[in-house]
């Protein structure tokens, strides 16, 4: 049988968990994402990671590549 799936609540249960361990382990968590500068799609996606990841306690450490 097929069961269709709310995204957004699913989503936000799973952003509350993640939240929730992050705050949990009691010392920082950080994701590095290395990307590249010059791609505007690139800086998009980073920026997007860098938002979500700020919003569930979670630092980031943006590195560019080399020209």
């Amino acid at each position: 049988m097929t069961e269709i799936l709310d995204g957004a609540a699913v989503a936000k249960l799973t952003n509350e968990k993640t939240a929730n361990r992050v705050a949990k382990l009691g010392k920082p968590v950080t994701l590095a994402v290395i990307y590249d500068p010059q791609n505007d799609g690139s800086r998009l996606y980073v920026g997007m990671k860098s938002k979500k990841a700020a919003a569930l306690g979670i630092q980031t450490k943006d590195i560019p590549t080399a020209a």
